[in-house]
């Protein structure tokens, strides 16, 4: 039997790498079905092994545990199709778990690593401080901050306009709006002209 190939990068491994004997699991499970639509062969319980071989230990158990494995719900034995499918479903979820615990122990140890390294230059004073960091940002990002806009120039709106080919003509024709009310909303939505008022 050829074994199970090394898992890729980012992928989650399901399957054990060095497959093992598992008849005596075959055989309990098999024993768990008194009743069966046909007789099981001698080739069937060792394909039921050796499928059983590809997974941990822990997962071929919960598969085979007369009180909430596989026989609790099935009413006859199952066929390798169904054997591998609730193993794989159980080992997918160990996997997903492990992954999530993996995942959280990385982020302990980034964190912990951060907490380090802020003490760290705290203590030898090569962390800047909060007014530092302040005085870095430009002034329309720092908290509060005051400064000048420019004074509109006409002159050069009109230019910018032109370069996306609207003419003077053009924005004289468009009729003025008056401001938007952001304290009334709702007078700022324009009503259309009545045909049947006089």
């Amino acid at each position: 039997m050829k074994p199970p190939e090394s898992p890729k990068p980012n992928e989650i491994s399901t399957t054990v790498l060095k497959p093992r004997n598992c008849a005596h699991w075959a055989d309990q499970l098999q024993r768990l079905f008194p009743q069966t639509e046909t007789p099981v062969t001698a080739e069937f319980i060792k394909a039921m092994g050796e499928i059983m071989g590809l997974y941990p230990e822990n997962i071929i158990a919960a598969v085979c545990s007369p009180l909430y494995g596989i026989c609790t719900r099935y009413k006859y034995l199952p066929s390798l199709m169904e054997l591998k499918e609730e193993l794989e479903k159980l080992a997918q979820r160990d996997a997903e778990r492990e992954a999530i615990l993996k995942r959280r122990e990385r982020q302990f140890e980034e964190r912990s690593e951060r907490d380090e390294e802020i003490a760290r230059t705290r203590a030898d004073g090569t962390r800047p401080t909060y007014e530092e960091l302040v005085a870095k940002l430009p002034p329309s990002l720092r908290l509060g901050a005051v400064y000048d806009k420019p004074a509109f120039d006409p002159v050069k709106a009109m230019e910018e306009l032109a370069k996306v080919g609207i003419t003077k003509e053009i924005f004289d024709a468009i009729p003025n709006q008056k401001d938007y009310d952001w304290k009334k909303p709702a007078l700022n939505i324009q009503k259309e002209p009545n045909p049947f008022d006089p």
